[in-house]
């Protein structure tokens, strides 16, 4: 018990010492970035030592974690650090290409914690892309099937066993001998299983972000209680967790079957009759025992400030439950149908809670059969359909409570959405003329409400837009009182620089002033003219300045469904897109504005 409380503090202070940002599972915010959010050190050396480190003292010290999440941001900074060597220079001076192999990686975290290359590869489709190129496909079917090739025969090996064989191999030959085939009410039992497990995914959703919200508000209200990078609120909680844990694990009390994910599965996955530790006293008290623990020790760890997913350890709990289930109900019949249903339980469970429909093709592949797919496939589809029909997945909730700027996908009830119905139409607010003065420009910036905007539109007298400026370039302005002066013409697309500050720099810091003078490759469009017919001429003295802009090719109309305005945002990685109406300005569509829509709409 001392030895699990030990550990487990050391895993939360070098968290805390080391990067925070390493906490947690990692999977939310890597489909935040890959949809284009800007995370500041998420990806950097920093983070990638404190993740591996951290993970390693935490499950090591017996705490219920899993390790899916945690492989992914492990994989992700492990790619984004590769872009930068030489061979690949292609890759790091495209970001596109970069965002491209930070999905391959993805999926290489999954089928490094696995061995599932098939698997890993829809899951990453799933859960961290709202639109994926199709080409990628190829990289990740290349990255994931030698990811499953060299983590296989090292686990085996480990274990004694050098082979590839899958990471939970069973096998329910069983069900055509000894049982017979399957019958309808085994469907039935696996669609009821799947309600029942989308049922437990909604409430563990729900009160995962209760746990949540209640961290960050305690944490925003006292941020002076920080020590050592962790903030005193989490120490009792991870005394009473580690004490719990340490207790309940103790090979004296209930340690001997209430132990490591992997072990615990393959004996809930194993068609034979389970140990004598899971039946002394009633195997259905130690398996609601042990249900009951994975599930609530799983939901306080994972908000917790340690590396840690919760895949696995809700794969137990589902397990448990669908081999209590199992043994009940068809304990005349053998021991065959009991792990069945234990397999079908674990998937279900796995894909209410993140609703992937892949997590049954991960089952597949970790079991090395499939005798039970389409019972299987049924527990999954009907777990799946509750859980979306009253919750988000577990990832886009957290990104919800954490407050990130991802947006989610348009549920096909808001398609017929049009864009003015939802634009922010005070135009006057956020826009500029060409020529403006260092008051205006200060106010537009100083305004609380448009923090989120990176570009502002720059329109004429008659309300005409004429293009677009971004903040950082009115910083610049207001700093120098006169436009920059770069030395190449613009061809009205946004510079490489500018991509890598909105998003598509994975880890640089906003850049002030003089980076942007420095690097600055764009000349800005200048309107030439008399003050009368609303010009301005390049001789601006005093606080007046004429305001450069770039022709954009971003727009859309006012009578636009909403879904259209939600492709571009999310395909081309910005954070506004503007509504026009005859080359007139109308209005403007955020990103946070859509996702709030999203969000709240789909609750």
């Amino acid at each position: 018990v001392a030895y699990t409380v030990v550990v487990a503090h050391a895993a939360l202070l070098l968290t805390g010492v080391v990067s925070p940002k390493a906490a947690g599972s990692g999977l939310p915010q890597m489909k935040a970035i890959l949809s284009g959010v800007y995370l500041p050190h998420y990806l950097n050396f920093r983070t990638l030592v404190a993740k591996i480190l951290g993970l390693s003292l935490y499950l090591g010290s017996g705490m219920f974690a899993g390790k899916e999440g945690p492989f992914v941001h492990i994989a992700a900074i492990i790619c984004r650090y590769l872009s930068r060597v030489p061979f690949f220079w292609s890759i790091s001076s495209e970001y596109g290409l970069l965002y491209l192999m930070l999905r391959a990686a993805v999926s290489v975290g999954v089928a490094g914690n696995f061995g599932t290359p098939v698997g890993a590869l829809l899951f990453s489709v799933e859960v961290t892309s709202t639109y994926y190129p199709v080409n990628n496909y190829w990289y990740s079917a290349w990255a994931t099937t030698w990811a499953a090739l060299v983590f296989l025969p090292i686990h085996n090996w480990n274990l004694g066993n050098p082979s590839f064989q899958p990471l939970l191999q069973t096998s329910f030959t069983g069900l055509r001998t000894s049982v017979g085939s399957l019958r309808v009410v085994d469907f039935a039992l696996a669609a009821g299983i799947g309600v029942a497990a989308g049922c437990v995914s909604i409430v563990f959703i729900a009160a995962n972000a209760m746990i949540l919200r209640t961290r960050e508000r305690i944490e925003a209200a006292s941020p002076h209680l920080y020590v050592l990078g962790v903030h005193a609120s989490q120490l009792p909680p991870m005394l009473l967790l580690s004490l719990f844990t340490g207790f309940i694990s103790f090979p004296g009390l209930f340690g001997s079957f209430i132990t490591s994910n992997a072990p615990s599965l393959r004996a809930l996955f194993t068609p034979v009759e389970l140990p004598a530790e899971w039946t002394t006293p009633s195997l259905y008290l130690n398996l609601l025992l042990f249900a009951f623990s994975k599930l609530m020790l799983t939901l306080f760890s994972m908000n917790l400030r340690v590396p840690g997913g919760m895949f696995v350890p809700v794969m137990g709990f589902g397990a448990a439950l669908g081999r209590l289930l199992g043994t009940g109900i068809h304990d005349g019949r053998g021991f065959v149908p009991a792990a069945m249903y234990s397999v079908i339980g674990a998937g279900a469970i796995a894909a209410g809670v993140t609703q992937t429909y892949s997590t049954a093709v991960i089952i597949w592949e970790i079991t090395g059969q499939l005798d039970v797919a389409l019972p299987l496939l049924v527990g999954v589809v009907m777990a799946i359909y509750v859980s979306r029909k009253f919750s988000l997945s577990i990832y886009d909730s957290i990104l919800s409570t954490i407050d990130l700027p991802y947006l989610p996908d348009i549920p096909t009830s808001e398609y017929h959405t049009r864009v003015d119905d939802v634009m922010e139409a005070d135009v006057a607010k956020y826009s500029l003329h060409p020529r403006t003065t260092a008051a205006d420009v200060m106010a537009l910036l100083a305004d609380v409400s448009l923090q989120h905007m990176r570009t502002f539109p720059v329109v004429d007298g008659r309300g005409v837009m004429l293009g677009t400026v971004k903040r950082i370039v009115l910083h610049a302005l207001l700093a120098s009182h006169s436009p920059p002066r770069p030395d190449s013409v613009s061809d009205g697309m946004t510079a490489p620089w500018e991509h890598r500050y909105l998003s598509s720099d994975l880890e640089a810091q906003p850049l002030d002033v003089a980076d942007h003078k420095k690097r600055a490759s764009m000349k800005f469009f200048l309107v030439k003219g008399n003050s009368a017919d609303g010009g301005v001429d390049e001789e601006s003295a005093g606080s007046n300045f004429s305001v450069p802009f770039e022709f954009i090719d971003v727009l859309v109309d006012p009578s636009a469904h909403l879904n259209e305005a939600h492709m571009m945002l999310v395909t081309r990685r910005i954070t506004e897109i503007y509504v026009t109406h005859g080359g007139v300005l109308q209005g403007v569509v955020t990103r946070r504005a859509m996702r709030s829509l999203l969000f709240h709409r789909h609750l």
